[in-house]
């Protein structure tokens, strides 16, 4: 907490407090930044919230406000950050919010809003940064958005749109991430696209054909897929994504081979194919990508041997083949490595060490191997999983916005889930579930132009690149 409520920053985060919000934080017309997220808060926002008139930054995210928000908060003319994701707030989504024109960071994710998107959102100039996710939002497209030159980051995903997603959200040039319930027709207009998370959108049919756009995409690091319901074949031209770093495709129903082109994507650190019908031979090119961190090709129906160029990956810390139809040794640098006997079992031509016998394992238990990651499933600890799940972002710059240092900027993005469940409005301190159990703790030190240190919380604390 500060020390002092006249410094103009005020913080209560995750104390915890329970209760109304006291009227009393309305009074202290000096704040310039007031941070009550993380708490036990319910009820009502006080209409007196006008009174903060010289009011930057307001973050009441993850509490168990209700009701509609009031309309006095458009008063608070000074707002760049407003996050009031992961409540129980109901109502029209209502067209205020479009009056706050110093806005740079909104989000309301993760509540009951109903109705459209209004209009007004689109004399946003400034906005930078938009969680609506995981609502119940209704109507098209809100075509307005595509005209805000400076939005960075933009998460629709878990509402009732319909219609299609307007080809000219490929003119938002600063869009680095983008979290939709599909995929737009063309991608290769947005040159600072970084982040694209699609995960748990029940997606059906096959892959799409504005994948093969990702051609053009040169910025390109994240690319999830998971959790949906896409058949066929991943294009080549993702191979000519040199930026990608991230490739989480887990629990579709994926057929052919695991792309030998991605050999040419030399800054791979994760790769997660599992829990799909993925047939052939693991690559041996895929020893080509030598910053790979994480190799997961469970649950699929791969034949012949493990590569034992594999063996050259020294970086490699996350490692899983089983329920394949692989045979032959398991190579002896690998089963040292990663002597776990449940990321081998499952495939009934093996032999080698850490297996008893062909195929088997001993009576030690090493995890469900569910997909959901709970409960250390696939041997990497208590943290780990068995296929990713979906890809999370729990921070897009750390030193900013309402992350850890406190500082005034637009650095601690959070979720960009679709379920709106836990974090899911993001922007807030804590990871959101709507990215599952993996989580990349920091895109870059100071805000999204630029992506630094990766930390994949699911693989223990490995630092990626």
């Amino acid at each position: 907490m500060c020390a002092s409520v006249f410094c103009g920053f005020l913080d209560l985060q995750q104390i915890p407090i329970a209760g109304k919000f006291s009227p009393f934080l309305t009074n202290v017309s000096t704040l310039t930044k007031l941070d009550i997220s993380g708490n036990l808060f319910s009820g009502s926002i006080l209409n007196e919230i006008q009174n903060l008139w010289i009011l930057e930054e307001l973050n009441m995210a993850n509490n168990s406000f209700s009701d509609l928000v009031p309309v006095n908060i458009k008063k608070c003319s000074n707002l760049q950050v407003l996050d009031l994701g992961d409540n129980l707030f109901t109502g029209d989504f209502f067209g205020f919010f479009g009056e706050l024109k110093s806005s740079k960071f909104l989000s309301l994710g993760g509540n009951n809003f109903s109705s459209s998107v209004p209009l007004s959102f689109g004399y946003l100039t400034l906005l930078e940064s938009l969680s609506l996710g995981g609502n119940h939002l209704i109507g098209v497209f809100p075509d307005k958005l595509v005209l805000l030159r400076n939005l960075s980051s933009l998460n629709l995903s878990g509402n009732k749109f319909s219609g299609p997603i307007p080809m000219s959200i490929g003119n938002s040039k600063q869009l680095a991430v983008l979290n939709l319930r599909e995929l737009p027709s063309d991608l290769s207009g947005l040159p600072n696209l970084k982040v694209i998370a699609l995960q748990e959108n029940m997606f059906l049919g096959v892959v799409p054909e504005s994948l093969s756009s990702l051609m053009g995409l040169k910025s390109l690091v994240v690319l999830s897929l998971s959790n949906n319901h896409i058949s066929g074949s991943d294009p080549p031209e993702l191979g000519n994504c040199s930026a990608l770093e991230v490739i989480v495709h887990c629990s579709n129903s994926l057929s052919g081979q695991v792309l030998v082109s991605l050999s040419y994507v030399s800054h791979l650190n994760v790769l997660d194919l599992g829990l799909n019908n993925l047939t052939g031979r693991i690559p041996d090119e895929l020893s080509n990508c030598s910053s790979l961190n994480s190799l997961l090709l469970k649950s699929d129906n791969l034949t012949g041997q493990i590569p034992a160029n594999l063996t050259l990956l020294s970086s490699l810390v996350n490692f899983n083949v089983s329920n394949n139809n692989l045979e032959g040794e398991i190579p002896i640098m690998l089963s040292s490595r990663f002597n776990n006997q449940s990321l081998f079992f499952g495939n009934k031509e093996f032999c080698g060490k850490p297996l008893d016998r062909k195929g088997e394992e001993s009576g030690i238990s090493y995890g469900n191997f569910d997909s959901s990651g709970n409960s250390g499933t696939s041997g990497f600890g208590t943290a780990a999983f068995s296929g990713f799940g979906t890809v999370g972002i729990s921070g897009l710059g750390t030193s900013g916005g309402f992350g850890t240092s406190g500082t005034v900027g637009l650095g601690s993005y959070g979720n960009f889930g679709s379920s709106g469940n836990s974090g899911t409005s993001g922007f807030g301190t804590a990871a959101f579930s709507g990215f599952g159990i993996v989580g990349i703790s920091g895109l870059g030190t100071s805000g999204i132009s630029g992506f630094g240190t990766y930390v994949i919380s699911g693989f223990e604390t490995h630092v990626i690149s």
